[in-house]
């Protein structure tokens, strides 16, 4: 793939996006189970016919997961092609990245169990 240049148009901008993503999908497990964990809770909570205040914040939530899979998969990338052999900074910042999807998907799992526990034993 050809280095991006300044001041490439939009669509160019947005052609770069769609190839980090799709790299992305195909080469990281992590994010297609996101991306499925996403799809079956924003299912869940329809289901549930939650108010569209919790729909929305589910759908915030489980894109902020996806958007740090893809921070993630830059990060490790950079690190894998900058340090080929193990390096102890390097898995440093790359636990950290793990960890950030981590929690935030924690984060996310969370509102759909607060949701079906509000709409089940409180309401």
């Amino acid at each position: 793939m050809k280095y991006k240049i300044p001041g490439a148009s939009p669509a160019k901008r947005a052609q770069y996006a769609f190839h980090g993503i799709k790299h992305t999908w195909k080469n990281e497990a992590g994010f297609r189970i996101h991306s499925s964990l996403g799809i079956l809770e924003l299912l869940i909570l329809l289901s549930m016919k939650a108010p569209l205040l919790w729909v929305l914040l589910l759908v915030v939530s489980a894109s902020v997961v996806l958007c740090f899979e893809l921070v993630n998969t830059a990060i490790e990338s950079s690190l894998d092609l900058l340090h080929p052999s193990q390096h102890e900074l390097a898995k440093v910042a790359k636990d950290c990245g793990a960890g950030a999807v981590f929690f935030m998907s924690l984060v996310s799992g969370a509102i759909v169990i607060a949701y079906m526990a509000q709409a089940l034993f409180w309401h």
